[in-house]
């Protein structure tokens, strides 16, 4: 993350600068919403963000505040801002802001002419008169050469889904099926020599489109709605669970209040502990419900990249984008078994807490059950049943009443 010792100067109309730090870029990370950040200053904003959540699957954009769901979210936020490819355009753009204001090409000649214009592919600032013979040469007709001014105001965004990510220069032509990447010649030749499934992006785009396509989209959708069931009853039982808490509370003031004097103490200690306890499950499954909406939007994320490709005429983006969106999908699909693992055992917990008003211990070693207590006073009472406070419904939840 960039650093000053002086108050910024604030900008937020020039995109040469990060939008956080307000400096020039430092390894600007490249956002799936066309939006960049220097890589310090993007990993320390997801890991603030993180920290109060509970298994995240992504972050929001500081600037658009759009979901980034990220495919890789196994590894731990501290390593996300990797994830994202650094926007080398924006890097040389922003490098060449804090130098003199030349024409790169005339330099080459001894020349010093002022430049207006900057060649988006080349990477380099040009004059007048080399912008005009750069689009009159027949190699460079096509790149794109827009103003100095435009520049400042317009975000540089990484188009091109066509060229290897590890091998710019070359295109995308082959997909590895062991690892399912796509790859250019230079990788199947050096990363995957020893791979023993390679086709053709063609080949490969042909499979997609005759099935693999329509089924993943349906298990995405199926998952998407298995998480929003689970949602619901999650905050349902968030509700239910301040009812009952409110219940043993009443129960709880009920039953000590028969009692002598001396018992006092013991009963503010529970009533503490109770209180600590229901809040701490409420927070786990309040937390629990919000790791749950992520993944929702996450699932919704996907499903929107899979639609936004039907029309995706690109083989090759067409494939790497099927097969990112595939991975990200499996790896929330296993997600899952450990957060239900973890439900199960807050609905244990917390149903164990509720069970111990049943006795009291006073006198040393002495006890009364509470169906004692209640006998002796005519007070009717109804024991808890055993509840499921995962979501997923088995028996009906408390209900304690005089």
């Amino acid at each position: 993350m960039a650093s000053s010792s002086q108050e910024p100067e604030v900008n937020c109309s020039d995109f040469t600068k990060c939008a956080i730090c307000f400096e020039q870029f430092k390894t600007p990370r490249y956002l799936p919403c066309s939006h960049s950040f220097c890589h310090e200053c993007l990993s320390t904003h997801i890991v603030s963000t993180c920290n109060s959540k509970e298994d995240p699957v992504g972050f929001r954009c500081p600037l658009c505040r759009n979901f980034i769901p990220v495919e890789n979210f196994l590894n731990g936020p501290i390593n996300w801002a990797r994830e994202f490819p650094v926007n080398e355009i924006l890097s040389e753009v922003s490098k060449n802001q804090e130098k003199e204001n030349h024409c790169d090409t005339c330099k080459r000649d001894d020349e010093e002419q002022e430049a207006s214009r900057y060649c988006l592919i080349c990477k380099e600032k040009l004059c007048d008169m080399c912008a005009k013979y750069h689009r009159r040469i027949l190699l460079t007709k096509d790149h794109e050469v827009i103003s100095l001014e435009d520049l400042k105001l317009s975000p540089v965004e990484i188009k091109d889904k066509e060229h290897c990510f590890k091998h710019a220069e070359r295109k995308i032509e082959f997909l590895c099926k062991d690892h399912f990447v796509p790859c250019c010649t230079m990788c199947i030749c050096v990363e995957h020599r020893k791979c023993s499934k390679i086709g053709t992006i063609k080949e490969a785009a042909e499979k997609v489109r005759n099935g693999e396509f329509d089924n993943l989209v349906k298990e995405v959708i199926k998952l998407e709605d298995e998480l929003k069931g689970i949602k619901s009853k999650q905050e349902e039982n968030i509700t239910q669970l301040e009812a009952n808490t409110e219940e043993v509370f009443k129960l709880t003031e009920s039953l000590f209040s028969k009692v002598q004097n001396h018992i006092e103490r013991l009963k503010n200690d529970y009533l503490n502990n109770l209180s600590s306890k229901a809040k701490e499950h409420k927070e786990a499954l309040r937390r629990n419900a919000e790791s749950n909406s992520e993944r929702i939007t996450y699932l919704k994320e996907v499903v929107n990249s899979l639609e936004s490709l039907k029309d995706e005429l690109n083989e090759a983006t067409y494939v790497a984008e099927f097969h990112k969106s595939s991975q990200k999908y499996k790896k929330l699909k296993e997600n899952q078994t450990k957060n239900r693992a973890m439900l199960f055992k807050l609905a244990s917990s917390f149903e164990s807490k509720i069970i111990e008003i049943e006795k009291v211990k006073i006198f040393g070693d002495f006890y009364f059950t509470a169906d004692y207590i209640h006998a002796q006073k005519n007070i009717k009472t109804t024991k808890p049943a055993t509840c499921d406070w995962t979501g997923l419904p088995k028996k009906p939840p408390p209900k304690l009443h005089r």
